[in-house]
């Protein structure tokens, strides 16, 4: 039976759909050619169904970030528009003499969209759903005023992404991915051999529209929370 990428339940075929990694809305404004090749995972109604509510979040921050790229000018529309549709438009702007400076976005619904992604990629990789005992830390925009935390970032960063290996979702200019099992050897090193059962921990890196960076750290409790023992002393 179809297994969902999202909750790891099995399914009957009739109970299943297909989840687009990433969602169709960061595609607004670009050709055919940008969506060949997406990601495509089985996910159960429910899974599917809840980001829903959030699933804007990064498009939308991706358009306000737009930097007079041509191409980005249907999503940046969009972007504004769903910005301004809300109720609580007037409190996310920061305005200096009548213009806007910039935009407050949702760091819990970006880290959501992010692990949604990231399991979506994992599933693709591995042709498994995430491991349950596994929970994960993300390192990404609303972070980069930690110097410390950025740094412990970089070094995730550099061991998934050797010599720019970066593996793609429709396009390039849309979605670049991948992500490493870190693995323990004799050595004081790591090797990344797939072996997800005995991994110290998996790491991706996900970026959207070559603007918007996320890293996340998926792992068994224990371990994760050696990780963040380590970063909160070398944040004191």
């Amino acid at each position: 039976m179809p297994i969902c990428y999202n909750c790891g339940n099995e399914f009957q075929e009739e109970n299943i759909t297909r989840e687009h990694i990433p969602a169709q809305n960061l595609f607004a404004g670009y050709g055919d050619e940008y969506k060949v090749n997406r990601i495509v995972v089985p996910a159960c109604f429910e899974c599917n169904n809840q980001y829903s509510q959030i699933d804007q979040e990064i498009r939308d921050a991706i358009g306000i970030m737009n930097n007079n790229d041509d191409k980005q000018t249907e999503l940046t529309r969009k972007s504004v528009k769903s910005i301004m549709r809300r109720k609580s438009w007037a409190d996310r702007l920061f305005f200096n003499d009548g213009k806007v400076l910039a935009v407050d976005f949702s760091y819990d619904d970006l880290k959501k969209l992010h692990i949604k992604n990231f399991k979506g990629v994992f599933f693709n990789k591995y042709g498994r759903p995430f491991p349950k005992d596994f929970e994960v830390e993300i390192i990404a925009e609303g972070d980069d005023d930690n110097e410390k935390l950025m740094g412990i970032g970089k070094l995730f960063f550099d061991y998934v992404i050797r010599d720019n290996d970066f593996l793609v979702s429709g396009h390039e200019d849309i979605f670049m991915y991948n992500l490493r099992t870190m693995n323990p050897t004799d050595t004081e090193y790591v090797e990344d051999n797939g072996d997800i059962e005995n991994c110290l921990c998996v790491v991706g890196v996900l970026i959207y529209h070559k603007n918007m960076c996320s890293i996340v750290i998926a792992a068994k409790k224990d371990f994760l929370e050696g990780v963040k023992k380590d970063r909160d002393k070398n944040l004191t």
